[in-house]
Parts: C-alpha cells; sequence; structure tokens
C-alpha cells in the first residue's frame, strides 16, 4: 500500500477502519509503517484488527517520522529503493491519498506496467476525488492514444469492492 503521512483528518478516521477491514480479510500490508498521518492511522487499525504489517521504510523516512509500534522496520537507503521494495513484496498495489512521494510511486509504478517490467494489479482508491485532477489527464493521455489507463489501473471509491475484486483476482501471468 502507498498512503501519505500527511494528516487530513477527514480520512484518517476512515483509513484507521479500512485498516481494520483489511485485517478482517486476512490480508497483510506492506508500506512504510509510518506512526503519522493517514499511513499510522491505516496501521494502526491494522494492528488493532490483529492485522499483520511489513513496513519498509527509508531511513531519512523513519528518523523523521519512526513507526508505529509493533511494526519491525526494514530500513531502506532512499526513496526509491523503499517504493521498490513495496512494489516486490505487494502481491496487489493500492495506491490512497498522498502527497509526492505517493504520485512519484503511482506514476513510476504504472511506467513498469507499461513497460512491462512489472505485472501486478494496480488500485487506486480515490476518496475525495484526491486522484481526479491525475485521472483525468491519464484519460486524456489515453485518448490520444499515449497510454491506456484501463490497462494501467483500476480506480474505485468503495474500498469494501476493492476487497471484494482482490478476493476475487488471480495473479497476472508474470
Amino acid at each position: 500500500v502507498f498512503v501519505g503521512t500527511g494528516s487530513y483528518s477527514a480520512f484518517e478516521e476512515h483509513l484507521y477502519d479500512i485498516g481494520g477491514d483489511i485485517a478482517t480479510a486476512g490480508h497483510t500490508v506492506v508500506c512504510t509503517g509510518a506512526n503519522v498521518g493517514l499511513t499510522g492511522a491505516l496501521v494502526k487499525g491494522m494492528l488493532a484488527g490483529k492485522g499483520q504489517v511489513v513496513g519498509i521504510i527509508h531511513t531519512s523516512l523513519y528518523e523523521i517520522e519512526g513507526v508505529v509500534e509493533g511494526v519491525d522496520p526494514e530500513l531502506a537507503t532512499d526513496v526509491f529503493h523503499e517504493h521498490d521494495k513495496i512494489r516486490t513484496e505487494g502481491e496487489v498495489l493500492i495506491f490512497m491519498p498522498g502527497g509526492v512521494d505517493t504520485l512519484a510511486a503511482l506514476f513510476h509504478t504504472l511506467l513498469l506496467i507499461e513497460t512491462g517490467v512489472l505485472h501486478k494489479h494496480v488500485y487506486v482508491y480515490n476518496i475525495g476525488q484526491w486522484l481526479g485532477p491525475a485521472l483525468e489527464q491519464l484519460a486524456y493521455a489515453t485518448k490520444l492514444g499515449f497510454c491506456d489507463i484501463k490497462k494501467l489501473l483500476i480506480t474505485q471509491h468503495d474500498f469494501k469492492l476493492i476487497l471484494e475484486e482482490i478476493g476475487l483476482l488471480e495473479a497476472p501471468a508474470v
């Protein structure tokens, strides 16, 4: 899961609940495990629901934000190493609200999929239309023939539907 460490109170309680839903569904979350913002809310919800969290965080972020108690982090040398490890460890990639770091990870992931380097399902949990303008740009790029957004990612406004779809998905052919 890629999710921001910024704090947006309207989403924090919701992401805490989603963490509990993911734990109840029996999935493990791979993310930074950071102790703040939306990431912290998601991880705390996972742990409260007795879920498992694999923390992969780059050292500078770890020094600033720490990780939620109960997460044993693997320290990455830089943000790109962190993103690569999360992409490698996760069976399905889910992008939730975040800032530049989350957006960079999303667009790099889309590039890897489009070029055939990565073969994973990508979901965008588009709560509050946080990615609306970027999705509009991708739709326009699709219209112009530069990419095919429908082959790159699945957007969803209801997280329970993502959980249902994940349960039905088979791993893409590698």
